[in-house]
């Protein structure tokens, strides 16, 4: 079966990288998520090769650069409602990437930059599209709430007090549970909702499975310093957030 292979090459590099690869069926999805950079940057349409290819049979003007590579990417919607059950605003910001990074099923941890200032630049034009309209807003990132910058920090206690949001939901792995306290010290002015991935009670489907890395296995223990929790759906042995 024939395929779509994305490569990308770093400028002055000889050696290109497979980034992603679809299955014909796959890309006309592919193409709708990235209709805002094919409007915007019409040249990458010419750039993705449409059956399977060798390195060797590729130009190196085949290949996306870097800097591409990440403009086709920003289609990433970071800013949503959610309007049905408990109300808020939630946004997507970008840390410099999950410490953990060893749950099983989870590859959001790629959506980080070891950068501050470029992180701080993208997660403000992101925190702007704040209204406040719920009061009340979810702030996630790809790991937890201490792997973003502290002028991301800054600025989210800037703009929550600016559109009078009152309650901030944050998530962190339970390797960051005993410094908790200290963040809630930071954000006295707000209501602090932290939440963890806790994923299934099953603490052997957790740590054999998932490889959460939360060791303890009571409940009431992990929950201490936790006022929500994700769990996964669809498989047996996993619970339901309710």
């Amino acid at each position: 079966r024939g395929c779509i292979n994305i490569f990308y090459c770093r400028k002055n590099s000889k050696k290109a990288v497979k980034i992603s690869s679809f299955l014909f069926y796959e890309v006309i999805r592919f193409i709708r998520k990235l209709n805002w950079a094919v409007r915007n940057h019409p040249a990458l349409l010419s750039k993705i090769k449409t059956r399977r290819l060798r390195a060797k049979e590729v130009s190196p003007r085949a290949f996306l650069t870097f800097a591409e590579v990440e403009n086709a990417f920003v289609f990433m919607e970071r800013y949503s409602e959610i309007k049905d059950k408990l109300k808020r605003e939630i946004v997507l910001l970008r840390g410099r990437g999950c410490v953990y990074k060893k749950c099983t099923f989870c590859d959001y941890h790629l959506d980080c930059l070891d950068n501050d200032g470029e992180n701080f630049i993208l997660n403000k034009s992101v925190l702007d599209r704040l209204t406040g309209k719920y009061g009340e807003v979810e702030i996630i990132n790809s790991g937890s709430v201490f792997e973003l910058d502290k002028p991301t920090l800054d600025y989210i206690k800037m703009v929550c007090r600016e559109k009078k949001i009152h309650t901030i939901h944050f998530e962190a792995h339970y390797i960051y549970d005993k410094k908790i306290p200290s963040l809630r010290e930071d954000f006295k002015d707000f209501t602090l909702k932290m939440k963890i991935g806790l994923e299934t009670f099953d603490y052997d489907l957790r740590e054999g499975v998932y490889k959460k890395g939360i060791s303890v296995k009571d409940p009431a223990v992990i929950a201490e310093n936790f006022d929500e929790a994700n769990f996964c759906s669809g498989l047996k042995g996993k619970a339901f957030l309710r």
